[in-house]
């Protein structure tokens, strides 16, 4: 009785492969992974031996997506590869893996699967992943066919993985430029009125950068109430007191149209009449751009008045080059 249900075996021609690759010094180069339905459109279960050299019946071919050691087994080798979704309409109990000169290297027994075919109203990849075992893997290579190779899902996780790391570890120097002169309006139940505010005086810096993080380098930045007037905030968003800020509520009259004459990114700055810094000190650094139009809309949200909002100074930073 089979040890396991499902199992991969080197064929005599693949036993041989390898000890003549090792004698030589090179590798043996895997290339195709074929699989079939064990001569039956049922699917019929196969009993994989060394003296194969085929399989009992072929339904697909294709490229091997990808190769690599298995981290708990030095000895065992994965073999991926993807049925695509246009392809199908057929079981799959058995499979065969090829090197570059067609030669039927493993073999091995596949659990009982149905791969639809698109015309069927299911059409979906089907992701294949096989182990097998070798005294060497190192002697083991993958011949790659780039024009028709799929970057694996192990592959894809690796490379964002090295980048997110790579970022972090690297981050970018920012460069903030002010655009405009501040606008600095004052608010009062009485003055809520529909209003534009258009950045003035702007000018684009040969040196602008598109990436934008921190901007507290621009604490020193004064506002209305001296060097300790600095808040930085999201357009549309107070972090602390969302209910008496900027906000897309439905309260009526003063939707707000602020124009940009370039693509920048809106940030304002907000203090608390004199006595009460409430809104004051919420350093922040949220920032979100202006649409491509450079316009946007936002409406004072209910409560804000006088008493409990002094002012506002609107200031545009950065530029997307």
């Amino acid at each position: 009785m089979e040890k396991n249900k499902y199992y991969s075996i080197l064929t005599k021609t693949g036993q041989a492969q390898l000890t003549n690759t090792a004698a030589l010094g090179s590798k043996l180069k895997l290339q195709t992974i074929k699989i079939g339905d064990g001569g039956d459109d049922n699917g019929k279960e196969t009993s994989p031996k060394e003296s194969d050299i085929q399989l009992i019946r072929e339904r697909w071919s294709g490229h091997i997506n990808d190769l690599y050691v298995n981290p708990e087994n030095q000895n065992w080798l994965v073999i991926e590869a993807t049925i695509p979704d246009d392809d199908g309409g057929f079981y799959i109990t058995e499979f065969g893996v090829y090197d570059d000169q067609n030669n039927l290297i493993a073999i091995g027994k596949y659990p009982k699967t149905y791969k639809p075919n698109i015309t069927e109203g299911s059409g979906s990849s089907l992701f294949l992943r096989v182990m097998l075992q070798v005294s060497n893997a190192s002697q083991v290579d993958m011949k790659v066919d780039p024009a028709i190779m799929l970057a694996s899902k192990r592959y894809v996780d690796d490379i964002l993985n090295r980048h997110v790391v790579e970022a972090h570890n690297n981050p970018i120097p920012v460069q903030l430029f002010l655009l405009g002169k501040p606008e600095i309006l004052k608010i009062s139940e009485k003055n809520i009125t529909d209003k534009a505010i258009t950045m003035t005086d702007y000018s684009i810096p040969s040196g602008a950068k598109a990436f934008i993080a921190n901007i507290s380098t621009f604490n020193d930045y004064n506002g209305m109430y001296g060097a300790d007037d600095h808040c930085v905030h999201s357009f549309g968003r107070n972090n602390v007191h969302s209910d008496r800020f900027w906000t897309a509520s439905n309260y009526t009259p003063a939707p707000w149209d602020i124009v940009s004459p370039l693509n920048d990114v809106l940030i304002t700055h907000e203090g608390q009449n004199g006595t009460d810094w409430r809104y004051g000190h919420c350093h922040g650094s949220h920032i979100i751009p202006l649409t491509k139009k450079g316009l946007m809309k936002a409406k004072l949200n209910m409560g804000t008045t006088e008493n409990l909002m002094h002012h506002i100074v609107m200031q545009i930073f950065g530029y997307f080059k």
